[in-house]
This record gives structure tokens, sequence and C-alpha cells, in this order.
């Protein structure tokens, strides 16, 4: 996770900003995937509830931010254990709930998504995984 931490504070400092905590525990209110998305893309991203105050605004800043990877046509890669097929609304649901309890293997599979989009072959990931649908 360390390499991983590393990446975001490198990306987030282009916004002045960087990571406080623990990357899994950060990422919980979504706002924060907002902000690493607008560095990545060069452009203003907020999150619906920059500032969440309970459960169902963090929920709504993770499923938002889905939506949003979805319209950028950012696939999700797969998880190690395969999981259900990453364009499926469950699945979606399922991301949402993991990354709000700030479980690792969810982050990892959001920040690879990223990673392999932006900077590895930029684009590649929509075109080798579909993009996520979130119902």
């Amino acid at each position: 996770m360390l390499t991983l931490r590393r990446w975001w504070d490198s990306h987030l400092a282009k916004r002045s900003l960087k990571l406080s905590a623990d990357l899994c525990s950060e990422v919980r209110s979504g706002a924060l995937l907002f902000e690493l998305l607008a560095a990545l893309r060069g452009e203003e991203e907020t999150a619906p509830h920059p500032e969440p105050r309970s459960a169902d605004e963090q929920v709504a800043n993770l499923t938002s931010f889905l939506h949003r990877m979805a319209s950028l046509g950012i696939g999700l890669l797969p998880t190690n254990g395969g999981g259900p097929n990453e364009g499926s609304a469950k699945a979606a649901k399922q991301l949402v709930a993991a990354l709000a309890a700030g479980e690792r293997a969810a982050v990892v599979t959001v920040s690879w998504s990223l990673i392999m989009h932006f900077e590895v072959i930029p684009g590649s990931s929509s075109a080798a995984r579909p993009a996520v649908k979130v119902a």
C-alpha cells in the first residue's frame, strides 16, 4: 500500500493536498477520489458532498464517483478473486460498500484501474474492460 499511497500523494500534491491518514480510511468519504480524478484529468471534479456528514452522503459520493468513471470510459480491473462481472450493477454496489468500509482490496482495485487508464497505457482500461454499470 505504500507504493499506492505515494502515487496518490504525488497526484494530490497538484491540488495542494496530501493524505493525512491511512489511504483506505481517507477514501471512505468518496471526496478524495474526486480530488484525485481532478488531479489526473487536470479538470475540476467535485464530489456531491465534499464534506459528507453521514454514511448516506459517503455512499452518494462513492456511487457518483463510479458513475463518473463509467462516463469517462474507465473500466475496473478484476480483483484477485475474479469476483462478479466488473460491469454488473451488483458488483458496483459491492464495490461502493467495500470502499465505504475502507476495504483494502477495493481501494487497490480502484487505484490500479486509474493507474492503468491514466498512466500505464492511457485509455487502455476502457478498451480492455467494460465500464462499470451503476444502477
